[in-house]
């Protein structure tokens, strides 16, 4: 197993040369490989298939994660139970998404957590519509053994020990008492490195019994690999790209405490999509791409902690240090919501959806003070580009006032659950 993970010109790996090796047309129809470890090839059943997003998943081959890969595809082989162990957005779960859509199965993600039992994974039973009827529903965990899913549990150092226990039950019986377990079904686990040592007996007992995949940290050269091969550069924004990289350098050089996190791979690539969309050479866009810089470096750290970064962003669009304070700290935004056609606040111009029940929406009172004008350009921008929201902050504080005001202004139905 050593020599296949580690070899680097005993097997090809390059797919056209490992089709050189096999005859048979239909064993090529029917297998992929994935770096030189030919696996199964399925179709994936279009009803399973008809509310999961089919955007293709475009990888770039560091060495870490050619190496990260093969280890998968030859645990997978082997019909092994996977940990894959990491610090955080290190890309756990987007390998093992790439390498499904690759094979054409489908993969069903649970995000554990202590509130989680194994009902969730086993099922339970439901009431109908007619009174004292239940029904058995199947969780997630048989419905992708009995039907030959893969299953991917992120976070399963944060499981509770009845989810720990009905996993470990799994691997070492080989069945969890409803029905036949599919050839086919392959359980992924990942755990982040968080730095503190693991306290639960359970998982302990339950990494001896899966295949640990580590992911190192990724070198500086393989961050720019990544970069570069982003589908978003122009000419105006491969001039910041360094500029940038040396940012998060400094960042990550910085010393974090419990109570702050540093800044991850997942921030800077976030970083990079938002000012895609923008032309820093305008003056409006550089103000712009200097609150979409600070958000994502630096909207996560205490106000006092944040003055230094603030000059560091301020230096990549030629700002001095005052002109940087005074757009973080003291900028009023414009706020037009007169306009029939988009809400403006800020630098952010949301279309204004016209429903024939507009009119009949919730009208909600929003006090324009500063902070909650800040706050809702953030969430606004957000939408803008698509990302996911979470709001954090006490009973009382206006979270979900403003995601209804800006629902109501933009013309958009809000459900609350």
């Amino acid at each position: 197993i050593y020599d296949l993970i580690n070899s680097k010109s005993i097997l090809p790996i390059g797919i056209s040369t490992c089709d050189k090796l096999f005859i048979d047309s239909d064993f090529k129809k029917r297998t992929i490989f994935i770096n030189g470890i030919p696996l199964s090839k399925y179709n994936m059943n279009k009803k399973s298939n008809d509310n999961e997003s089919q955007t293709e998943i475009k990888m770039t081959h560091t060495s870490t994660v050619d190496k990260c890969l093969r280890e998968i595809a030859l645990s997978i082989t082997l019909a092994w139970t996977t940990l894959i162990y990491s610090s955080i957005s290190n890309g756990k779960t987007m390998i093992v998404e790439y390498i499904a859509q690759q094979v054409g199965k489908r993969l069903i993600k649970i995000q554990c957590s202590d509130h989680m039992d194994s009902k969730v994974l086993l099922g339970t039973y439901q009431c109908t519509d007619k009174p004292g009827e239940f029904i058995w529903t199947p969780g997630l965990l048989v419905e992708a053994t009995s039907e030959g899913h893969w299953l991917l549990m992120e976070d399963i150092d944060a499981a509770s020990s009845d989810v720990l226990s009905t996993i470990k039950c799994l691997i070492e019986t080989k069945s969890i008492g409803y029905g036949s377990i599919s050839p086919d079904f392959r359980l992924f686990l990942t755990q982040r490195d968080t730095g503190v040592p693991v306290q639960s007996n359970e998982l302990i007992h339950l990494l001896k019994s899966v295949f640990c995949i580590v992911i190192p940290s990724y070198t500086d050269s393989e961050i720019i690999q990544i970069m570069e091969n982003l589908p978003i550069w122009n000419d105006n924004l491969q001039l910041f790209q360094m500029k940038i990289f040396q940012l998060y350098q400094s960042l990550q050089n910085t010393k974090g405490s419990i109570h702050t996190r540093l800044v991850t791979l997942r921030d800077l690539l976030k970083c990079c999509h938002r000012l895609s969309s923008l032309s820093i050479s305008l003056s409006v866009d550089r103000q712009l791409a200097f609150y979409d810089v600070l958000d994502c470096f630096a909207s996560f750290l205490p106000k006092t902690n944040r003055s230094e970064i603030i000059h560091s962003i301020g230096t990549l669009f030629n700002m001095n240090n005052q002109e940087a304070e005074f757009y973080a700290f003291k900028s009023m935004l414009e706020f037009d919501d007169h306009d029939n056609q988009y809400f403006t606040i800020g630098h952010i111009k949301l279309e204004i959806q016209k429903k024939k029940n507009q009119l009949l929406q919730q009208q909600y009172c929003f006090a324009k003070t500063r902070t909650a004008m800040f706050i809702l350009e953030r969430i606004a921008r957000c939408v803008q580009m698509n990302e996911p929201v979470l709001l954090c902050g006490e009973t009382g504080g206006g979270k979900t006032t403003l995601v209804q005001y800006l629902a109501q202004k933009t013309g958009i139905i809000i459900s609350k659950i």
